[in-house]
């Protein structure tokens, strides 16, 4: 690791323990990815003695990405099975049967 003047330490998803997560309510959102997802992701912190020296530590940083062929079109996506999120379906209850039966539910004809 390469030091730099006025740092106290550097997080990494081998640093967390328990869940690297932060998704509200599916899990995949990784705080600190071990593999970048895209561009411009957090891949770890710095702690410093000042905000300015932290930035300074953090261009240090030597992060390689692999250049991939971009998915542009929405067809390409689904014929690659290449998506933004994974699908997740959330039932609990009958909704549409308590939405009508509501007295604050009116049809609007």
């Amino acid at each position: 690791m390469i030091k730099s003047e006025g740092v106290i330490a550097v997080v990494t998803a081998d640093d967390i323990v328990g869940r690297n997560d932060v998704g509200a309510v599916y899990d995949g959102d990784p705080i600190f990815p071990k593999k970048a997802e895209y561009y411009g992701q957090p891949l770890y912190a710095v702690a410093a003695t000042t905000t300015e020296l932290a930035r300074k530590a953090v261009l240090k940083a030597k992060i390689s990405y692999k250049t991939l062929k971009p998915i542009i079109t929405i067809k390409e996506a689904l014929k690659k099975k290449s998506f933004v999120l994974k699908e997740r379906i959330i039932k609990k209850g009958e909704a549409l049967k308590a939405i009508e039966s509501s007295r604050m539910f009116k049809r609007p004809f």
